[in-house]
């Protein structure tokens, strides 16, 4: 009767320990999925400042066209 007990209570923390692995294994995928989403989000918000510069630059090339034709006439 003891074995009977002693096995069902390894049986009882096996099954207490897988559940806390599959905690830290899911926790352990959150966590890099998170750090997947921040590095993105920082990948889009460079493109967003170069795409900014961009539109910029081009604003200021095109004043630069109207003073130029400006000066011409």
């Amino acid at each position: 009767m003891k074995a009977a007990i002693d096995v069902t209570e390894l049986k009882a923390n096996l099954l207490d320990k897988e559940t806390t692995l599959q905690t830290i294994s899911n926790a352990e995928k959150v966590r890099a999925a998170e750090k997947e989403a921040l590095m993105r989000t920082d990948l889009v918000e460079d493109e967003a400042e170069s795409s900014k510069r961009a539109v910029k630059i081009l604003e200021q090339l095109e004043e630069a066209k109207a003073v130029n034709l400006e000066l011409e006439n």
